[in-house]
């Protein structure tokens, strides 16, 4: 009888609940790596092209800022920016805050803020002039700013807290 308990026990499969999470944003980042790779490739003559040059090229009516994919791409950045604004609203929002694993959040959080601002790139052909182009290298310092403050806060962690502060919060 013993036996057959700890033979059904053994059989037990033990689920890692962050193997899920893990595949997901494995996925959301392959996805985008690969998505960032085709834009790459289809437009790169187009991108290498001169300002004046880029309009006779066959590309242009698709590629511009305002052409079939730099319309699409300017709109899933937008969409990419709202999300982004969604992880500080868990803050503010105490039902909002109760839904899922903050981490699980952060991780989203970061790969959206590294995919919209790709995705601005593309959208404004590599244009850098003018308010666009003030409001784009704004974009590019804030996320250039949670890559530090990510770096600095997964490496120095455990620096920051003291032997005291750990011990607290062992207790609790």
């Amino acid at each position: 009888m013993s036996t057959n308990i700890s033979v059904s026990r053994a059989m037990t499969v033990q689920v890692d609940p962050e193997k899920a999470h893990r595949s997901r944003l494995g996925i959301a980042y392959a996805i985008a790596g690969v998505l960032t790779l085709i834009q790459i490739v289809y437009g790169s003559n187009y991108y290498i092209l001169s300002q004046a040059n880029r309009a006779l090229s066959p590309k242009h009516a698709w590629l511009k800022p305002s052409g079939v994919i730099g319309l699409h791409l300017g709109m899933v950045a937008f969409a990419l920016f709202l999300i982004v604004y969604v992880y500080p609203l868990r803050k503010i929002w105490p039902w909002l805050g109760r839904q899922g694993n903050p981490r699980h959040w952060l991780d989203f959080h970061v790969l959206m803020g590294i995919a919209a601002p790709v995705l601005v790139t593309f959208h404004s052909s590599f244009k850098f002039s003018g308010l666009a182009g003030v409001a784009f290298w704004i974009m590019v310092i804030v996320a250039l700013s949670g890559f530090v403050d990510a770096t600095f806060t997964h490496r120095f962690r455990a620096a920051w807290v003291s032997p005291r502060c750990r011990s607290r919060t062992r207790k609790n």
